[in-house]
């Protein structure tokens, strides 16, 4: 810079108020000279706006002042940070999503451990930050100038003297009485010391102070694995952690350790923020100072820490990396402080996917995808929970308060394949059990205190359960299980499923759920035997089960059959018999259909035929005679018409049968041939006995092929009523 340029910038600092004064006097003369010629050009330009408009054909609106058709133009304003306070939708921030949902990676390692951890770092990067904190640079006399900046100059010595200015699009300040200044990438210490050695060549004590008063925007582009890609204007000198705020924070997917920053003339550069997060020095949270783009990669290799640590959680492994040593994972999670005898075991999942546990030593390597889990010994104080029988290993859990048995059991990943679905949780004394399925299912429903023990049964183990009979003299969990039990299922006479003590919902779905599971179970009819002082015999169906107030009975037994079983024993029912499960049959007293003189099925008293599946069937799929059924009603019988007994529904009161007929059953038996001269064709009808009385008899023949009814007298129809007799007697029960 030349001397006389100085001199022109010196006269300036020390010009007078005179000179001042002068110099207004100047620009308001020119000002109104400016405005005459001004107010001619927009007339002239008004005018010619006009003609053109004219000349196109086109109408401006009404009420339109043809002066603001005139063209104007403002220079153009560099945007920073001052743009932001006045309009902070320029940089909104987009929150983090609302799910409590767990990532897929926290619920893999919640299946393998058994705890809900979280991963290092995740929250720190999802955190939606305060509107009201607009800007996180915290700028030094390093900050490197560019166009936006907008900066404070103050200048002491002779004369003292303050500026605000901004470095415009080129870079440049633009200073009175000297040629622009280009300061671009000139750090704030190195102008200082630019204005200072101007300033200094006419005052020797002049100095010069700079300040940023608003820092310039720069823009970044974040793409990757973040909740809300997107371009954002940041300004200058932002850290890079401050970024992701503003674009909802890294997903659960995201890397914390493999984050690609590219800034403009810069080549890319890789950071790892565990550095950053496990350090308190600022150098490793890079600034932004230029316009960059940002890119995190999906996480890689993870690993888990759980137990007696200081910071329990996942753990992403360095870029590249498989695995980790033990102690690394160990100084990850802060854990400096382990007692003797700690259990340090080693999980993972199998080819079958069940968990397995091994012992680890401390210099042991964790591989991707496995879990480490620190148990301290237990001591005689601490109160414990503990878990026994079909787990992958027998544990304890150190405990203050009790659990959901959900949460004792570690979400399911410590059972064992080939568990039952029944579990039973004691104190030593007295038990109650449940239903594996039942647990999971309603996870808030079922607690476990300190000091008891949960013991899930295996099928082996269960199994054995359900061929104990009480009274068992021996004390422990068997016999408190069994005494503790709400009752058993029985199919076909076999005990094949106990009956829980606590259940959520209706004990009858309980049932329903068991009985499901076989194909060939007949539904028409059932029994529950009800122990205790009531000790009587209840007949239902599958459908009619759900009615039953079995939730107010202390203990019952659920029997049902499968069709085949009531086939092969027919003869058994209705007739006496020491087998304990015919004689609670035969208390039952149900319904024995025949048809064409066999045994057909059996129909729970109270449930109308029409209603039973096997007799729907035999309506729709047999050539039924329709004109009489019989009905035997304990010692009693009588004849029905077909559909008026299948509208009946017999009660339990006595024992009862039914016999039903098809249109050919009497031609093909030649039933009655020869009995009677009135029945000259044997096979054109049947005898049948309407009714019995100390008078008379009565015998009416029904004609199969629709003639009329005859009446045959008393002293005629002896032998037709002993035929008839000794025909239905067998299977009168």
């Amino acid at each position: 810079m030349d001397e006389k340029k100085i001199i022109k910038f010196k006269y300036f600092l020390f010009s007078s108020l005179i000179g001042q004064l002068l110099a207004v006097a100047v620009v308001l003369y020119f000002l109104g000279t400016g405005f005459s010629s001004a107010k001619n050009l927009s007339e002239i330009s008004k005018k010619d706006a006009k003609i053109l408009l004219d000349a196109q054909g086109i109408a401006l609106p009404s009420g339109t002042a043809t002066d603001s058709i005139a063209p104007t133009s403002k220079a153009p304003e560099v945007p920073n940070e001052r743009l932001l306070l006045e309009n902070q939708a320029v940089i909104e921030r987009t929150g983090p999503p609302k799910t409590s949902e767990p990532s897929f990676i926290s619920d893999y390692f919640a299946r393998l451990t058994g705890s809900a951890l979280s991963v290092f770092g995740e929250r720190q990067f999802s955190i939606e930050s305060s509107p009201e904190l607009l800007f996180f640079n915290s700028v030094g006399k390093d900050y490197v100038l560019g166009p936006g900046d907008e900066l404070s100059i103050s200048v002491r010595g002779m004369l003292e003297k303050d500026f605000s200015i901004t470095v415009d699009r080129e870079g440049s300040l633009i200073l009175p009485s000297l040629e622009p200044l280009y300061v671009s990438q000139l750090t704030i210490k190195d102008l200082e010391k630019k204005l200072t050695d101007i300033l200094q060549i006419d005052d020797a004590s002049a100095q010069a102070f700079v300040k940023l008063n608003a820092a310039r925007l720069v823009t970044v582009q974040v793409s990757g694995e973040v909740n809300s890609p997107k371009t954002i204007a940041v300004p200058a000198y932002t850290p890079l952690s401050q970024i992701f705020s503003y674009v909802g924070g890294v997903s659960s997917i995201g890397s914390l350790r493999n984050i690609v920053l590219q800034q403009q003339d810069s080549e890319p550069v890789t950071i790892d923020y565990y550095e950053f997060l496990l350090s308190p020095e600022v150098k490793l949270d890079p600034l932004i100072s230029q316009s960059s783009r940002v890119h995190i990669h999906a996480k890689g290799h993870t690993v888990a820490i759980t137990g007696f640590v200081a910071r329990p959680g996942i753990y992403e492994l360095a870029k590249g990396e498989e695995q980790i040593g033990l102690k690394d994972l160990l100084e990850l999670s802060s854990t400096r402080l382990i007692a003797p005898q700690t259990n340090i075991q080693l999980l993972a999942f199998d080819e079958i996917g069940s968990v397995r546990a091994q012992t680890i030593s401390r210099d042991g390597k964790v591989a991707s995808g496995e879990a480490v889990i620190l148990s301290l010994p237990k001591t005689e104080e601490q109160e414990t929970i503990s878990a026994s029988g079909a787990v992958i290993e027998p544990y304890q859990l150190v405990v203050d308060k009790g659990l959901t048995i959900f949460e004792a059991l570690k979400y399911g990943s410590v059972l064992s394949n080939n568990h039952a679905d029944f579990l039973a949780v004691t104190d030593g004394v007295e038990a109650q059990t449940m239903s594996v399925t039942d647990v999971f299912s309603n996870p808030n429903t079922y607690e476990v205190l300190s000091g008891q023990q949960i013991f899930i049964f295996d099928e082996k183990s269960y199994g054995s359960l359900l061929g104990a009979v009480l009274p068992i003299r021996e004390k422990g969990l068997l016999k408190s299980v069994l005494e503790s039990t709400k009752g058993s299922i029985f199919i076909n006479g076999e005990k094949v499923a106990l009956l829980p003590t606590l259940y959520n919902g209706p004990i009858s779905s309980k049932i329903n759920a068991h009985l499901e599971k076989y194909d060939d179970l007949y539904s028409d009819f059932m029994f529950v035997h009800i122990k205790g002082a009531e000790n009587r015999v209840v007949p239902t169906s599958y459908s009619g089960l759900s009615k039953l107030e079995l939730e107010s009975q202390l203990s019952f037994d659920v029997y049902a059959f499968e069709e085949e079983f009531l086939l092969q024993n027919r003869n058994k029912i209705g007739t006496p018999n020491s087998e304990k499960l015919f004689e609670l049959i035969n208390l039952a007293k149900p319904v024995k259909i025949f048809f064409n003189y066999e045994f057909y099925t059996l129909v729970a008293p109270g449930v109308p035929l029409n209603q039973v599946r096997d007799v729907q069937n035999l309506k729709n799929a047999r050539n039924l005679y329709t004109q009489f059924a019989i009905r035997f009603d304990g010692d009693n019988h009588s004849v029905q018409t077909t559909e008026d007994i299948f509208l009946n529904a017999f009660s339990s009161s006595r024992p009862q049968s039914v016999f039903i007929f098809s249109d050919n059953f009497f031609r093909e038996n030649d039933r009655f041939d020869n009995q009677t001269e009135n029945l000259n064709d044997a096979s054109s009808g049947v005898a049948l006995v309407t009714s019995l009385d100390s008078g008379e008899t009565e015998v009416k023949t029904l004609d199969l092929q629709g003639r009329n009814i005859e009446t045959i007298a008393l002293a005629e129809a002896s032998s037709v009523l002993q035929s008839s007799q000794e025909l239905f007697a067998p299977l009168n029960p």
